[in-house]
């Protein structure tokens, strides 16, 4: 879907590449004068998920070239899926609080599994990235 909106936008040499044990995208303008990476995730329902390890990398240089997608598909695919496009440094900063938060409402231990590396990304707290393409400043 994001290969296919990306394509559909314009954007050229979109090709997959491997990061991190994870496939990302990258994807240039017309005139191949800039080229964006971008790190898909997916879901179906309820939140996103990440892994801690990002959070922690956010000291490393994120350049304005790095961005994410997050899609929410619907559970029965009949919904169009919607995108929240934004730059991998709002996700990183994100993360790291979002980790030291879920504890501290649940008597400061994880519910489930204390030494789970996961962060949700919830829905509500992305909603001002939806359908922010122009991010990319590749269209």
């Amino acid at each position: 879907m994001v290969v296919a909106e990306l394509k559909r936008r314009q954007a050229v040499d979109v090709t997959f590449f491997k990061k991190d044990r994870q496939t990302d995208l990258r994807a240039s303008n017309a005139r191949r004068t800039r080229t964006v990476t971008i790190r898909v995730n997916t879901k179906t329902s309820g939140n996103w998920h990440a892994n801690l390890k990002v959070g922690a990398s956010r000291g490393l240089a994120s350049s304005y070239h790095d961005f994410w997608v997050l899609v929410a598909r619907g559970p029965d695919g009949r919904r169009r899926p919607k995108s929240f496009v934004m730059p991998d440094c709002w996700i990183r900063e994100h993360i790291d609080p979002h980790h030291d938060w879920w504890p501290s409402i649940h008597g400061g231990q994880r519910p489930v599994n204390p030494a789970s590396p996961h962060v949700a990304i919830e829905p509500a707290a992305v909603a001002e990235w939806q359908d922010r393409w122009d991010l990319l400043g590749i269209f």
